[in-house]
């Protein structure tokens, strides 16, 4: 191919515009449900847990705006990369003592929720536009005495949903476009025994469309068994954590220098026309 025919080709497969859209990521847990077995039905004892009167709650979030892309020319196609601007975060935390803490950290919203029996609940809800990447995130912990030959097992049902608004505005997407999901949530839920933990990762995602996205997980669980098989009581940690992140992406603009390259490449596709005839 001429090399002005490439230039022409190349500019105008980048020629891409952003996408007004706005993506809302919600994770809902809890409450938990504890359910006592007898080890030992000889020994005298009676299944038994004891929650500890301190409780330790915190909500946190943190992300980061989109600054723009970067462009590589390669012979067959253009690579896209996002930059970044650098990380913010927030937190904040209240204990010891039962009760509830809601907060509205980087633009989302964080609410857990502890009445003294192991948790009561997480709400997590953020919503992003294009060009930004955040995660709102809480937890809850508190000690428990589980009495000897005992068992234990929590049980945690959760949902999680993404929603994405259609776009407006003009999008033309070159084929060898390669970029991460233009919306996307993840989100973890995870129950933390002392040093043991047992969640789950879940993720969605859609790349660029014009279609509204809505994507629901309803009524999932996540179990913890635990045994103690001493001839006394023990002491435990327990937490309650989750998290849900929103990314809505940018599409890329060209900057103006490519516009300019771009007429050149044109120009110079008009000429090589008329030199053929």
């Amino acid at each position: 191919m001429h090399p002005a025919h490439l230039s022409a080709a190349l500019l105008l497969s980048s020629s891409v515009f952003a996408a007004q859209a706005s993506t809302q990521s919600t994770l809902n847990i809890g409450p938990v449900t504890v359910s006592l077995s007898d080890l030992d039905a000889h020994d005298g004892v009676t299944p038994s847990l004891i929650w500890d009167s301190n409780v330790y709650l915190q909500t946190r979030s943190w992300g980061n705006q989109q600054s723009g892309w970067t462009t590589t020319l390669h012979p067959n196609y253009v690579e896209y990369s996002t930059v970044w601007q650098d990380r913010q975060q927030w937190q904040s935390s209240s204990g010891p003592g039962a009760g509830s803490l809601s907060t509205n950290l980087g633009g989302g919203q964080q609410s857990v929720s502890n009445q003294g029996a192991g948790f009561s609940g997480i709400q997590l809800s953020h919503t992003v536009s294009g060009g930004a990447n955040f995660t709102s995130f809480a937890s809850s912990f508190q000690a428990f005495t589980l009495s000897a030959h005992s068992q234990v097992t929590f049980d945690v049902e959760y949902s999680g949903s993404l929603r994405s608004d259609a776009f407006t505005g003009h999008l033309v997407m070159p084929d060898s476009f390669s970029v991460p999901a233009f919306s996307s949530l993840s989100y973890n839920v995870a129950l933390v025994v002392n040093d043991w933990q047992w969640g789950t990762d879940s993720a969605f995602a859609s790349w660029w469309d014009k279609a509204a996205l809505n994507k629901q997980l309803d009524h999932q669980h996540v179990s913890y068994t635990l045994q103690n098989t001493g001839d006394t009581d023990k002491t435990f940690n327990f937490m309650v954590q989750g998290y849900a992140q929103a990314i809505e992406l940018s599409a890329p603009v060209p900057e103006p220098s490519s516009y300019i390259m771009m007429l050149l490449g044109l120009l110079g596709l008009g000429a090589a026309a008329r030199r053929c005839r």
